[in-house]
This record gives C-alpha cells, structure tokens and sequence, in this order.
C-alpha cells in the first residue's frame, strides 16, 4: 500500500473513531485485519453502558474524495459485487463512512438492497452530504441496527431469522401460507413427501378444517393439507417419536387423555419437518425421542439442521441409552399418567 494512501487510511479510521467515541458517545473499536470489509466495529450504549447493538464501519478518507463531497450532493462508492454480497450477509449491518480530515466531519451510508445498486461490474453507493455522523444520525443508526436482517441464500432462510428474532422476544408466529410457500419454494420436492401422523395434536385455524378429527383418534397429515393460518395454545407439548407403534398403543390406551404425539415413522419428512418448524415458530414445546442408534441419532440432527428447536426427551426413569421405543412404551405410558415427565 503507497504510504500517502495507507496515512489517509489512518486518518481516517482515528479521525471516525474520535467522532464516534466523543460525539456519539458511542464504543468504537478497531479491526486491524481491514481487507476483508470492514475497519471497525462500533457499539451502540445507553447512559454509558454497551447494548451489545453493533453496527460495522467501512471507513473512506483523501481529500480528492472529501472534495467530491463538499463540491457536490454527494460521493459516490464503488465496489464489486462479491463485496456487495459479503456486506448485505453480515450478521450486523455495514455503513460506508467519508471521513473529512480539512473539517474534521464524517458522513455515512447503509449498504442495503436499497442503497447499493448493482450495476454491470460491480455496484456503487452514494454517500450523501446531508447525511452526518452526528448526534443526529443516533435515531436512524439505532433504526437500522435494529432493523437488520442479513440478506442469506433463500427467502425461507431469511423467514427463519425473521421468526428467531420474534422468538427472542417471545411473540409467537402462527403459521401461514406465506410460511408455507416459501417452505414449498426452497423445498420443491415437499409436495410430494409422505404424510406425518399425529394424535390429539391442538391446532386451530384452517387446518382442522380439512383434517378434523376427534380426540383420541390418529390424524394424517399431507404437506399440502398444512397450507394456510394455523396455531396451537401458547406453551403447548409436542411430543415426538421415532416408531409409529409409540403412536397406536398411546391411542388405544390413553385415547383423549394422551398428551400431542406426531410419530416421524422411522424418519423425517418435509411434510413432518414443515409441521414441526412451524409448531416451533408458534410457541410450541417439542420434545423429541428416538431409537438410541445411529438412525434415531440421524433424525436428531436432521432436526438441528432444519433449525427445528426441540428438547430430548427420555421416558426410561434410569435415563437408559440402550433400548428402542417398543422397550420405552411402558415407561411412556406412565410417565404421560403423571404430572411431570423425565427429560434429558
């Protein structure tokens, strides 16, 4: 790097950082490895205290740039599009910053879908001259940091963060055809996975209109059948099994009186995957039990990788590792009959 580039480089990532640390009152903290993106990161804080918000910085200094600036409405930044597209996946958002070093001022830009245009090579973006690192910029810095999603691989990847965020804060979200086609669209093959089975599972809203059922009696589901608005109670208990035998005897002798049971019938479904992530997204408990061997292990991590949220659940009172389901049936049984349920 020449050394009048790499002095203005300096300038301007300590000329951005007194503004931040002084003006803004806010943490600015230097990241030395700068050519992968970013310069810094900045943290937002309340009456002196971090908030862990953060937002990072693109810092941009030189008086020929500057000048460009003060002489017109705005700067413009230019950039190709493997940068554009590593800026907008960042778990936190980007600004591009110009920092003035003649008038000691900085001015910014959000890199978004919005702002940064994608043209033939590359992309650019305006830094404006009405647009300062002030005080004054606090309400709309915090706006973004708070509104930011990353823009990830598919629309269901996105809906998915969208609804974790939602769950942080512990609103559930029903689920809708919306959910669903987006589900459909990054999953093509959906459509045509098996059907889950189910028994006394609660949901209200358009599917038990076309799968009413009374209680006590095993449910079939398709994964065109799960379109449309639905929920559970909040705090609902999902319990799910490997084996569909789990399934009929609790059925045969518990009947209505059996907690919410879907029986994965010895694997994951999209159809199955679709009802669970949405029962999740709802505000819903699953807890999930498998054969303990290398398929049962199998279905739990295709769980996790799905971002299905579950906890194990282990009906044996000795917490035993080595048995099937068929083995656990007795043990389940009694534990349903009883108000707490072992869990591990």
């Amino acid at each position: 790097m020449p050394h009048d580039t790499d002095r203005s480089g300096r300038t301007g990532v300590h000329g951005v950082g007194l503004i931040v640390t002084h003006g803004l009152g806010w943490k600015f903290r230097e990241q030395y490895e700068s050519d992968f993106g970013v310069d810094a990161i900045i943290e937002e804080t309340v009456d002196g205290e971090p908030t862990g918000r953060l937002i990072a910085l693109q810092i941009k200094a030189g008086e020929s740039r500057a000048r460009q600036l003060r002489d017109g409405s705005r700067w413009r930044y230019r950039g190709g599009k493997a940068e554009r597209a590593r800026w907008l996946a960042y778990s936190i958002p980007v600004i591009v910053v110009l920092y003035d070093a003649t008038r000691h001022i900085a001015h910014w830009q959000h890199v978004s879908n919005s702002t940064a245009h994608l043209t033939t090579k590359g992309f650019y973006l305006d830094v404006p001259n009405d647009q300062a690192l002030t005080v004054d910029a606090l309400p709309a810095l915090v706006d973004i940091q708070r509104r930011w999603m990353p823009n990830r691989q598919t629309s269901w990847d996105r809906a998915l963060e969208s609804i974790a965020r939602c769950a942080s804060a512990g609103v559930p979200v029903p689920a809708t055809s919306q959910l669903w086609r987006l589900f459909q669209e990054a999953h093509p093959e959906a459509r045509t996975s098996r059907m889950v089975h189910a028994l006394n599972l609660p949901l209200a809203g358009d599917v038990p209109a076309r799968s009413a059922l009374p209680p006590g009696r095993i449910g079939s589901y398709t994964f065109d059948a799960l379109e449309g608005f639905w929920s559970v109670p909040p705090e609902t208990e999902v319990y799910v099994c490997e084996n569909p035998e789990v399934l009929d005897v609790a059925a045969q002798q518990l009947g209505a009186g059996a907690p919410a049971l879907i029986s994965l019938d010895g694997s994951n479904s999209l159809t199955a995957d679709y009802l669970m992530i949405a029962l999740v997204c709802a505000g819903a408990r699953l807890l999930v039990h498998t054969d303990h061997d290398l398929f049962g292990m199998r279905i739990q991590r295709s769980l996790t990788y799905r971002s299905v949220d579950f906890e194990r659940w282990c009906p044996h009172p000795d917490g035993a590792l080595t048995i099937g389901e068929e083995q656990c049936l007795p043990f389940m049984l009694s534990a349903w009959r009883e108000p707490a349920v072992t869990r591990i």
